[in-house]
């Protein structure tokens, strides 16, 4: 199972989206569009685009939850 933890932040639960931070959010962004599943601005917000690139991103790299929330497995 493939992870994005290698992009330097690690939550150490499930990340709630809306509390989180910019800096952590534009870092998933990025680590997520290097891996070519997202495609939007880098902009640190918690969109629909950016959930959904999580939720494609788990769906294809084995994940046995797949709900667009970064967490420790993802």
């Amino acid at each position: 199972t493939q992870t994005i933890h290698h992009c330097g932040w690690v939550p150490t639960q499930r990340m709630d989206f809306a509390k989180a931070n910019t800096r952590n959010t534009a870092i998933i962004q990025r680590k997520l569009a290097a891996l070519g599943y997202y495609r939007a601005a880098i902009d640190g917000k918690n969109g629909p685009l950016t959930k959904a690139a999580i939720a494609k991103f788990q769906s294809e790299n084995g994940h046995q939850l797949v709900d667009g929330i970064v967490g420790i497995e993802t």
